[in-house]
């Protein structure tokens, strides 16, 4: 009898080996499908970083692009200012007598100066 129990005994054994077995299987698949998927994962990370690196690469190039731009815009900003000033400096200055007649402009002078002239130009009309 006790070769009977012991054939009983090692049919469970072989049974619940074979179960384990399968059971082996079944985890070792789904451990090779997380390590792809964990894999996949990075790739797409690591693609991920490289190209916002070469975004951050680009649009700080086009900042400074953009700088560039805005100062030269700034630049020709003042100069049409200090032109359109410097005109009507110049008109100021000359009076309406050099408007009338461009021959009789005035230059800048001292105040003594100006005196001698305005009288010189009274005498003259």
């Amino acid at each position: 009898m006790a070769d009977g129990r012991e054939m009983k005994d090692l049919d469970a054994l072989y049974a619940s080996f074979d179960g384990t077995q399968a059971m082996f299987r079944h985890v070792e698949k789904r451990l090779t499908s997380l390590e792809l998927s964990v894999s996949a994962m990075e790739t797409e990370r690591a693609v991920s970083e490289e190209k916002q690196k070469f975004m951050d690469v680009r649009f700080t190039h086009i900042d400074r692009r953009l700088e560039k731009i805005e100062g030269h815009i700034s630049r020709l900003v003042w100069v049409v200012i200090a032109g359109i000033l410097g005109g009507l400096m110049s008109l100021v200055l000359q009076g309406s007598d050099s408007v009338k007649d461009p021959s009789r402009v005035v230059p800048v002078m001292n105040e003594a100066r100006l005196e001698a002239q305005v009288m010189e130009w009274a005498d003259v009309n």
